[in-house]
Order: structure tokens, then C-alpha cells, then sequence
């Protein structure tokens, strides 16, 4: 089992409080904070990844399953209780995710297309070029 690198664990630590931060007020430094807090989070994860779990097509079923199976019950909730609006629109919103939902659900699709992409790249493409492509998508 490879052990825990105190520097990640470091730098998420940093991350959490920034997050934090951030969410507690408005101005230049929940601005600044917002620039970058989540993109690290992501650039981390994708640091951490293994390349033979990503091309694993059971790992991404497991990953779907531990993040979508909550994410769908929480938003069943939301919606049948506090929204009470199950329409269409609303369904379409739940399942891009992203900015079309409120409250912190919103990474979850996000994180997972990532991985997804990501896997996808990885099984396309050289090492080298989707580093590549990952540059030029971020830059």
C-alpha cells in the first residue's frame, strides 16, 4: 500500500480552509479564492490517480455508482420536498449538474466527468498528448 504524502495532505488542508473563506463572505478575497480553490482540487485528483484504475472499466462503474447513487437520492429529496417541481427542465439540470443545481451537489457531476473524460483521453491517446490536451484545455 503506497503511504500518504504529507505535502498533498498539506495542500488540501490549505484547500479546505480557502474553501471556507471563500464561502463566508464577498469581495477581492472570495473572488481571488474562487479563481482557483476548485480547479486544485481537481488538478490534485487527477495527480493522485492511478492510470490502471482509470482505464478499469470496473473502477469508473464502482465511481458512477459510490457518487451517483447519493447524489440522486439527495436530489429526489430536493426535489419532491423542498422544490416540489419535477419537470423535465428540472430533471435535465440534475443530471448536467454543474452550475444548473444549487447547493454543493454541484461537484459531483463535475468530478465525475472528469474521470470519465479523462479515462477516455487515457484510452485514445498517448500519455504525452493527453497532457497535452489537458494543458491547452486549462490554459
Amino acid at each position: 500500500m503506497m503511504e500518504r504524502d504529507d505535502n498533498i495532505d498539506i495542500i488540501r488542508g490549505i484547500l479546505i480552509v480557502l474553501v471556507v473563506l471563500g464561502h463566508y463572505g464577498e469581495g477581492l478575497l472570495h473572488d481571488v479564492i474562487f479563481l482557483f480553490h476548485m480547479p486544485v482540487f481537481l488538478i490534485l485528483s487527477g495527480y493522485l490517480f492511478k492510470r490502471d484504475k482509470l482505464l478499469d472499466s470496473e473502477y469508473i462503474l464502482k465511481k458512477v455508482k459510490l457518487l451517483m447513487i447519493p447524489y440522486a437520492c439527495y436530489m429526489l429529496v430536493d426535489f419532491i420536498l423542498v422544490r416540489r417541481d419535477i419537470s423535465i427542465r428540472v430533471l435535465c439540470h440534475m443530471l448536467w449538474g454543474g452550475r444548473a443545481i444549487t447547493g454543493i451537489y454541484w461537484y459531483v457531476t463535475c468530478y465525475l466527468s472528469s474521470i470519465m473524460i479523462f479515462a477516455l483521453l487515457l484510452k485514445k491517446f498517448s500519455d504525452r498528448t493527453v497532457k497535452r490536451l489537458i494543458l491547452a484545455g486549462g490554459g
